[in-house]
């Protein structure tokens, strides 16, 4: 489908549990994201998820706009102008994509105040020293994959990247795929928690005190994940202030 003013015009825009303006553009089968000046900057965030995008891209200068959830897409890029077309991102949910090398990536160091993150299930995740080469290019970052970004981590970070030695490992970590080489992911089952559980997720969603601790646990419920993994306020390895 094409993001035209009549979709966006359409769209669901709402008062999220967190009291900020969301506009929902999920499942739509957008491939491509455009016509976002439609919006006029009225909302908080704006919700791609479920979608066919491949690259975030195309948005014009929006000073308002602080979150950007694109779960379940197939976004392989990230344009380089986003720093200065979204100055005031905060949160960048991209959860389920394709993004493949660290190279990707660098165009973070030039988000001021990103401080949420998630890039789980990219392959990206798998690559030597992802966790580091994120936290050293995003100093502001307070979570990434929803779990707590460590002063010790920083530190380790610091380390390795800005020493001589690890500039020339960053160069070497630093590149890209070209556009078409990347494979294809499979699409993977539908898995739906049972009515119980999802009365369970339901209830915390409502609770929930952040974007983040909001975006995990809306994740949670559609893949069906049990609730006894659900305590993201005690958990150290989730969402943390």
């Amino acid at each position: 489908m094409k993001l035209n003013y009549e979709v966006i015009e359409s769209a669901e825009s709402y008062i999220n549990p967190i009291k900020d303006r969301e506009l929902d553009l999920t499942g739509l089968k957008i491939s491509r994201i455009e016509n976002i000046a439609v919006t006029k900057d009225l909302n908080d965030v704006i919700n791609f998820s479920d979608n066919e995008i491949g690259k975030l891209e195309n948005f014009p200068y929006m000073k308002r706009l602080k979150g950007i959830i694109a779960i379940n897409n197939r976004i392989s890029r990230i344009d380089l102008n986003l720093p200065k077309t979204l100055p005031n991102l905060e949160s960048l949910i991209l959860t389920n994509n394709q993004i493949q090398e660290l190279g990707d990536l660098d165009v973070l160091g030039d988000m001021k105040n990103l401080k949420y993150l998630s890039l789980m299930d990219n392959p990206v995740v798998t690559k030597k020293y992802y966790r580091l080469f994120v936290i050293n290019r995003c100093p502001s970052l307070r979570m990434l994959d929803f779990k707590k970004v460590r002063a010790i981590e920083k530190d380790e970070a610091k380390k390795l990247f800005n020493s001589e030695q690890g500039k020339e490992l960053r160069k070497t970590l630093v590149k890209t795929f070209e556009p078409g080489e990347m494979p294809k992911k499979e699409a993977r089952p539908y898995q739906g928690p049972s009515p119980e559980e999802a009365e369970k997720i339901k209830e915390m969603i409502k609770n929930a005190t952040s974007l983040e601790e909001i975006t995990l646990l809306e994740k949670k419920l559609k893949n069906g994940i049990a609730t006894n993994t659900l305590n993201a306020k005690n958990d150290d390895d989730t969402m943390e202030d």
